[in-house]
Parts: C-alpha cells; sequence; structure tokens
C-alpha cells in the first residue's frame, strides 16, 4: 500500500512538507514485499557496499558514540547519533559538522594538494578534483554532499574575489538548473552564504584581525567569523537563535574534529596494507570523545 504522507507544522516551525518534498519522498510504503529482480548490482550499489563495509571498519574498533560521529563526518549519514549528541553540536553551532560538508571536502583538498605538490600545478589541481569527485561518489552523491563538492571545486580554481564570485554565481545556478526546488532548501542556501562569506568577508576580517592577535590565530578567528556573518540572517530566520559560543567552538573544536576526521581517512588507507592502521582510528576515537567532553562543557 501507498499511503500519504501527512506532516504537522507550527508557524515558523519545521517544514515537513517542504522537507519531503526536497527529499524526493511522495508517500510511504505499509505490507511490502520485496523481490529481488537482478543480483548483479550497479557500480553505485558497490559504491553503496564498500561505503557500508568502511563504517563496520571503523565501528569494530571505536565506541559506538563515536564511531557513529566518525562515521558520519567522514562517510556521510547520522545513523546511530544519540539526540544528546545531535544537540551539544546544535547548541556549539557544529551542526553542519555531523555529517559530510564542505568543512571536510576543504580539509581534503588541502591535505591532497600537500601529497601532490611535487607535481606542476594544473596536473596537482586535476589530481585533486578527481579524488573529490570519486570522495563525493563514496559519500553517494547525495545533494549536501553534491554542494561541499562544488564549493570546494569554486575555492581550489582560486582567482581573485570576482573571479571566484563568478564561479559561485554559476555553479549555483547550474545546481539550480538540475534541481530548482534546492533554492528553498536551508542547507543549499547556508553552503553559498558561508562560501560567499569566505570569498568576500573573509579577506578584510583576516587584515583586521591579524593586527591583534598571531597570523595564525587571527585567520582561524577571521574564518569562523566570515562564515557565521554570511549565514547570520539565515540562522535567525530558520532557528530563531544565534549560539554566541560557536564562535569560540569553532575555532577551537572544529580543527580537533577534522585532525580525527582525516585520522580515520589515514587509518582506512593504511588498513590496506599495515596491520596496524586501525591504530589511527583509534586515536581519532580519543579526539572525539575530548571534543564532545568539551562541547558539553
Amino acid at each position: 500500500e501507498l499511503l500519504p504522507l501527512t506532516t504537522l507544522r507550527n508557524p515558523g516551525g519545521f517544514d515537513g512538507e517542504r522537507w519531503n518534498y526536497l527529499q524526493g519522498l511522495g508517500g510511504r510504503l505499509r505490507k511490502t514485499q520485496v523481490f529481488v529482480v537482478n543480483e548483479k548490482g550497479s557500480w553505485r550499489d558497490e559504491l553503496a557496499l564498500l561505503n557500508l563495509q568502511l563504517r563496520e571498519r571503523i565501528m569494530s574498533v571505536t565506541s559506538e558514540e563515536a564511531g557513529a560521529l566518525l562515521c558520519g563526518m567522514l562517510l556521510g549519514g547520522s545513523v546511530g547519533l544519540s539526540d544528546e549528541v545531535r544537540e551539544v553540536f546544535a547548541d556549539n553551532g557544529l551542526a553542519h559538522l555531523l555529517s559530510v560538508s564542505g568543512t571536510h571536502f576543504a580539509l581534503l583538498a588541502g591535505f591532497l594538494l600537500l601529497v601532490f605538490r611535487p607535481l606542476p600545478e594544473r596536473t596537482r589541481k586535476l589530481c585533486v578534483l578527481l579524488l573529490l569527485c570519486g570522495y563525493a561518489l563514496l559519500c553517494g552523491l547525495k545533494p549536501a554532499v553534491l554542494r561541499a563538492l562544488c564549493m570546494s571545486v569554486v575555492l581550489l580554481l582560486g582567482g581573485s574575489g570576482a573571479v571566484r564570485g563568478n564561479l559561485l554565481c554559476m555553479t549555483g545556478m547550474m545546481l539550480l538548473c538540475f534541481s530548482p526546488a534546492w533554492l528553498l532548501d536551508v542547507g543549499f542556501q547556508l553552503s553559498f552564504g558561508a562560501v560567499a562569506g569566505l570569498i568576500w568577508l573573509y579577506p578584510k576580517l583576516k587584515a583586521y584581525f591579524c593586527c591583534y592577535f598571531p597570523t595564525l590565530l587571527g585567520e582561524a578567528i577571521a574564518v569562523t567569523t566570515a562564515a557565521q556573518l554570511a549565514v547570520l540572517p539565515f540562522l535567525v530566520g530558520y532557528f530563531h537563535q544565534v549560539p554566541i559560543i560557536s564562535l569560540v567552538s569553532n575555532i577551537l573544536l572544529v580543527p580537533i574534529l577534522e585532525l580525527a576526521t582525516l585520522l580515520t581517512m589515514l587509518g582506512l588507507l593504511l588498513d590496506l596494507v599495515l596491520p596496524f592502521g586501525l591504530e589511527l582510528v583509534g586515536v581519532a576515537e580519543w579526539l572525539v570523545e575530548q571534543v564532545l567532553t568539551q562541547a558539553k562543557f
């Protein structure tokens, strides 16, 4: 039986009808039977199976809470995350890290640029783009992953603020041609708003904060502030709150979470050739547990 989806909505609250529409959900099934009509899976099925196997490897050496968080950040999805963890991350303005996001793509792009540093610049960027595309396919190429990939490409190609702005607008137009309804998606709006802040606000904020703080700290504050200021209208309009602590949390906790994600990725790669590769995943688990403690504080 195909039954309609019913949602309730308070003014200013979660719009379930729009969410279902954006996710392509047209109804719910009851009393179903599943028949296997083709045992040979497509390449998408093979990637989904690989995704599942990697999740199992992570969960085999971590606690349930830390493992679910690492799986979500590295491979997408939010299966196994407790309501407490979601609430703690939301209160600290870190909810965007609970799944694959532009932050992770930017981190991976930076790491790959270092790995391929001996190559010519054009070849290096091409290799990074190809690997980022492969990572996006592994994560299921969901709308959020596709947006993160496109935003990483915009920032990776470089150029001045005007050139990057043109690339950003062109990317937005192409994505909306693919799915116009994404314009109504808060994730789409936040992604483009944050990148716009990094393109136009970050250079001026960097020059300002680096006058009063050490360069590394000044740049970190500038990145966080630029992204937060650009998406401030959306945060107020959709969530009716602005977590001021997020400025501190993003500066202090995000680098640790990104390091944990990178260690997990390296651990899975080393596990293919070395017997102790998953030890790095154990280190990542410890880092995540420390972040959860500090986030609750």
